[in-house]
């Protein structure tokens, strides 16, 4: 066997264990588990979770509201920097996401749940979600489930409601 054939096998072999393993890079990993915990916490507290069709720009749909679930941790100076790429199906992966897209962002940072409702977010250009922000500016949010009963989610006159 040439070097050539073993650097095939191993490559293939990294290939299968990245399926296996669930794939992609140390981030996107602990990503889809703070997704599989979110589901449960959710489901735990009696809300209805469904899993949104492929290639959607969000992660979850809970009681009819789609969430963008992230994870982080706080960064110097206590802000926090989310990767707001859009999935790859949606053409570009540098695309960031649109705040019609999701109606709340479950976010966890430093062990602590911040579910925020899109409203309430700020952004670069009022389109577009930033990707980053301080934490401490959404104290009032956290383990705010009162979003998914509808006490939590005021929506501003001018937001719609966009279903796709």
């Amino acid at each position: 066997m040439n070097s050539a054939k073993v650097k095939r096998i191993v490559r293939l072999a990294r290939k299968l264990a990245a399926v296996v393993d669930g794939g992609g890079c140390p981030l996107q990993r602990a990503g889809r588990k703070w997704e599989k915990k979110f589901v449960r916490l959710a489901a735990g507290f009696g809300f209805t979770v469904s899993e949104p069709p492929a290639g959607r720009a969000y992660d979850i749909v809970v009681d009819g509201l789609r969430v963008q679930c992230k994870q982080r941790k706080t960064l110097a100076g206590g802000w926090v920097n989310i990767c707001l790429h859009a999935r790859s199906s949606r053409g570009s992966s540098k695309e960031a996401y649109l705040l019609n897209e999701f109606e709340v962002l479950a976010m966890r940072c430093d062990g602590i749940v911040y579910i925020i409702p899109s409203w309430a977010l700020e952004s670069g250009d009022g389109i577009t979600m930033k990707n980053r922000f301080r934490p401490s500016d959404y104290t009032t949010f956290i383990n705010n489930w009162d979003v998914f009963r509808g006490e939590g989610v005021r929506r501003m006159a001018t937001q719609k409601k966009f279903w796709t």
